[in-house]
């Protein structure tokens, strides 16, 4: 079965394309009554996640994270923001354009480029999986 007139977004000089399930998910838990349009996802920076996702288009306006497949240029799903933990005092830009969210035991390191990018205290975090709760 063909696909015709897929959405295509582009972010920073890459071209997106847009799934069926992201514009669904989309009018299922952020917002029913806005049509969906590649301005959504174009208007939104692109983010470095934790907590099992890799990478996202994050839109603060509307409250939503585009989340973006394994092979990089299909924004697959869609889930609101709230719950990821995204701030943009708590985000570092990386080289390549990504806003990295912090990992605990990880510092800041961008899931699309690899780079790792200090923190402003430089400390290292201990895993509170193993009772280190404290800076090392």
């Amino acid at each position: 079965m063909t696909e015709v007139g897929r959405i295509k977004a582009e972010i920073n000089g890459t071209e997106y394309e847009l799934t069926d399930h992201a514009q669904l998910r989309y009018a299922m838990r952020i917002n029913a009554d806005q049509q969906f349009t590649s301005h959504l996802v174009e208007e939104g920076v692109p983010v470095s996640l934790r907590g099992g996702y890799q990478e996202g288009i994050w839109n603060a306006e509307v409250g939503a994270v585009f989340l973006i497949a394994a092979d990089g240029l299909v924004v697959s799903t869609t889930i609101p923001d709230t719950g990821l933990g995204l701030h943009t005092e708590e985000l570092k830009e990386c080289s390549c354009g990504f806003l990295v969210q912090e990992e605990r035991n990880k510092g800041f390191q961008c899931n699309h480029c690899g780079e790792e990018i200090e923190s402003e205290s430089g400390a290292e975090y201990g895993d509170y999986r193993d009772g280190d709760r404290g800076v090392a």
